[in-house]
């Protein structure tokens, strides 16, 4: 199914799995009903300019939208209608996210703000305009306790801010060069972040903001970080090819996976028995060869190969349920297997382009794929696997 007729900045799954939003350079949102043999879309009008973002609330029942114009606009999610329009906040708004109660909606722009508004019917208003930066917004996050919100900025900084109050509580910290990845620990306790060029990783105490542990241990930049799923351990991939597990209060790493090439996508299964380790040279340089390895990472050594191993690899996820691994690679490819036996369950063309991007649904029937100036497609896992147990 394609998902989207020109580049997609935005991609995002209902919580019900039964759509998929996608939104980008044309600026309209596009509502694929992918839980339906007839995949009708919904193409939603109102905003001006380049779709920068398009989010749903948890419980479903509401979209927003920002982009180019400057404006964010409140949907009615079931009835694919435009509740309100938010304004005032000045240039690009490049971030949109709900709290988790889905009672506040905060949003970063070019104006350095970020601004956290009431999604209350009989309100809908602004609450509060959080300063502090001084580059443009790159990404605003709620922490799972709801009271707590994270944003980036382009020039590095990072912020957090007790909602309670609605006042800054002051910067984390900064590092040398914009913020590239976040990621907050299960418990919403942690925070990791890493620099875009700076090969650093930082780990903060969410409620005192105290930097707990900084990891300079990848001689190259890092690409991606990522909590084991009990919050114990941190995991990161650089370019030179090594992933390194990281455990607070331990200067150097517990572990070291060296995979040979350049490893750019990342990703640990549900139950923790798997990393999965994806890369290669950067795409357009020919002769020379990455792959994806699955790593044992209560053993801490390398586990079973993967049937019909990639040379190269743009982006590796596993499903919720941790029953499949999917990759996506430079020649539009994306590739699933059985992450337990290594078995390469099917493989098939999604786009004419590198694939940069991945996604499960919440249910894990449906996988999204992204790649550059081409359609986004989803992909139902059954239609492949009629013998699946979803």
């Amino acid at each position: 199914m394609a998902c989207y007729p020109t580049d997609a900045t935005g991609v995002a799954f209902s919580p019900d799995s039964q759509h998929l939003i996608t939104c980008g350079r044309d600026p309209a949102i596009h509502v694929w009903d992918v839980g339906s043999e007839s995949g009708k879309r919904t193409v939603l009008r109102s905003h001006t300019a380049h779709l920068y973002q398009a989010v749903v609330s948890p419980d479903g029942t509401r979209l927003a939208s920002a982009g180019g114009d400057g404006r964010i606009i409140l949907w009615d999610f079931a009835e694919r209608r435009r509740l309100f329009e938010f304004t005032g906040q000045h240039g690009r708004i490049l971030t949109l996210a709900f709290s988790p109660d889905g009672r506040w909606l905060a949003s970063g722009s070019w104006d350095q703000t970020v601004r956290l508004w009431d999604l209350d019917p009989q309100e809908h208003r602004l609450l509060a305009v959080l300063r502090g930066h001084e580059r443009e917004l790159t990404s605003v996050a709620f922490a799972p306790d709801g009271q707590t919100l994270i944003a980036t900025d382009a020039g590095g900084a990072a912020t957090v801010w007790d909602l309670k109050s609605a006042l800054s509580a002051g910067l984390f910290g900064r590092h040398p060069t914009w913020v590239d990845a976040l990621a907050f620990s299960p418990d919403g306790t942690q925070l990791a972040s890493v620099g875009y060029v700076d090969p650093i990783v930082k780990v903060w105490d969410v409620e005192s903001r105290r930097e707990l542990a900084t990891f300079p241990g990848h001689p190259e930049p890092i690409h991606r970080v990522r909590f084991t799923p009990d919050g114990r351990l941190v995991a990161t991939c650089g370019h030179e090819g090594t992933v390194r597990l990281w455990q607070i209060g331990r200067e150097q790493p517990v572990a070291i996976f060296t995979n040979g090439f350049p490893v750019s996508a990342l990703d640990i299964s549900p139950d923790e028995g798997l990393l999965a380790a994806g890369g290669g040279p950067v795409f357009g340089h020919r002769g020379a060869s990455g792959g994806l390895l699955l790593w044992d990472l209560p053993g801490r050594q390398r586990a079973h190969l993967l049937e019909g191993n990639p040379d190269r690899v743009g982006e590796v996820v596993f499903d919720p349920l941790g029953r499949y691994l999917a990759a996506g690679l430079p020649d539009g490819t994306v590739r699933l297997w059985d992450p337990a036996t290594g078995r390469l369950l099917h493989s098939w063309p999604a786009h004419t382009r590198a694939v940069f991007c991945l996604g499960f649904s919440p249910d894990g029937r449906w996988l999204a794929s992204g790649s550059l100036k081409v359609p986004t497609r989803c992909t139902t896992v059954p239609h492949y696997f009629p013998d699946s147990p979803l």
